[in-house]
């Protein structure tokens, strides 16, 4: 026997308040599922851009990621003569570097938030081809000058152009900005790795 619809609309009437909970609680569900699902593949898209089946990262043994890890320059001569590393016109394409982390104060909030500073050297573009300078030029190697990526200029006060950032005991110009195409990168300061290694 079919009810009719009458009495589905009448009912809907009477419990409102069970419907509205029932419809905002399975809305609710599926909106938290979206946005986990969202958030699981904007990791994956920045992770696997920030990758390249090219290059490879060399870690000191026991080492679980860059901050963790230290290679003496003997050990670097070792690895820029290993067979099976690229050369470009440079000579092998190995970019030694330094990772640190530093606070800097974001635009929205004026709160400092971390950002990953990282030392590299002059080769760093050959290795990465896929990070372009898109504003200013890149650091010039033994000065303290900073090349900051595309997010980090939007996101951190005091990043643009020209401007002198104060971190790690000195004083830093920032002399371009980059773009890495939407990976990780983009969120990175890079600057001189054997300057920074020095401050730090």
């Amino acid at each position: 026997m079919a009810i009719p619809l009458s009495y589905n609309l009448n009912s809907l009437r009477v419990r409102w308040s069970s419907t509205v909970v029932a419809v905002l609680g399975i809305a609710g569900t599926v909106g938290v599922f979206v946005a986990m699902l969202s958030m699981a593949k904007g990791f994956k898209t920045t992770l696997v851009s920030s990758g390249s089946p090219r290059n490879a990262i060399v870690l000191r043994g026991g080492a679980t990621s860059e901050m963790e890890s230290g290679i003496g320059l003997d050990q670097e001569r070792v690895i820029e003569d290993t067979s099976g590393v690229a050369r470009g016109a440079s000579g092998p394409l190995v970019s030694p570097e330094v990772v640190v982390i530093a606070a800097f104060p974001l635009k929205a909030t004026g709160t400092d938030a971390n950002v990953q500073v990282r030392g590299a050297s002059p080769k760093a573009l050959e290795v990465r081809d896929t990070v372009k300078v898109v504003s200013g030029r890149f650091f010039q190697p033994g000065l303290n000058e900073l090349v900051v990526g595309s997010n980090v200029a939007r996101t951190y006060s005091g990043f643009e152009m020209g401007n002198q950032v104060r971190f790690g005991g000195g004083e830093w110009t920032v002399v371009g900005v980059f773009d890495a195409g939407g990976s990780a990168f983009d969120s990175e300061i890079w600057c001189d790795a054997n300057v920074l290694n020095g401050v730090y």
